[in-house]
């Protein structure tokens, strides 16, 4: 078969038909002028550029306190590391005054003698652990001191026993310390 006739052999469609609208009357267009508006651009420029400057002296002088602010956080940091040296000087200056050598040469200063004997008190029944004897007193050390920094020194008041103790006799403060003789305390069953 040849091309015409397989064109020949499909049907026709038929085309729908159009309705064409009679042509509407011709309008007659032009270009107008423009017209200019009527709001004035200088309070607008003026706006602008004062918001503009605003702006920049704002960011000035938050800059401004910025900067202040840093030398403020540096001062502060320095003074923070001058206080933590000054507390670490301090704390080893304690350090010194607690160490036993020391403690000990001021207890000898205030007269006080090393205890030969040691006694114990049990908490759980209150019964008294060893024999108390008093210390006894070496030679007197020498101690040279300044009458301005020397406290004055007041001897213990005796803690009261079942047997009545002698109290101590108060001490000047240019002559040191004498010890206090140990009271035995009676505990109750013991008979001691």
């Amino acid at each position: 078969m040849s091309a015409t006739a397989r064109v020949a052999a499909i049907p026709q469609q038929r085309q729908p038909e159009v309705e064409v609208a009679p042509a509407a009357p011709r309008v007659n267009l032009r270009v107008l002028a423009t017209t200019r508006s009527s709001a004035p651009r200088k309070p607008y420029v003026i706006l602008l550029a004062a918001v503009l400057t605003m702006g920049l002296i704002g960011s000035l002088l938050l800059n401004t306190i910025t900067s202040q602010n840093s030398f403020v956080i540096h001062d502060l940091r320095k003074q923070t590391d001058a206080l933590s040296q000054e507390e670490q000087a301090l704390i080893q200056k304690v350090g010194v005054q607690e160490s036993p050598v020391v403690l000990e040469q001021k207890a000898r200063a205030l007269g006080m003698v090393p205890s030969t004997s040691p006694v114990f008190l049990r908490l759980s029944d209150g019964k008294i652990l060893g024999t108390p004897t008093p210390a006894k007193a070496g030679p007197k050390p020498v101690v040279a001191r300044a009458a301005s920094s020397a406290p004055a020194v007041k001897a213990a008041t005796p803690v009261k026993a079942s047997t009545p103790a002698k109290a101590a006799t108060p001490v000047k403060a240019s002559t040191p310390a004498k010890a206090a003789t140990p009271v035995k305390a009676s505990t109750p069953g013991t008979g001691r």
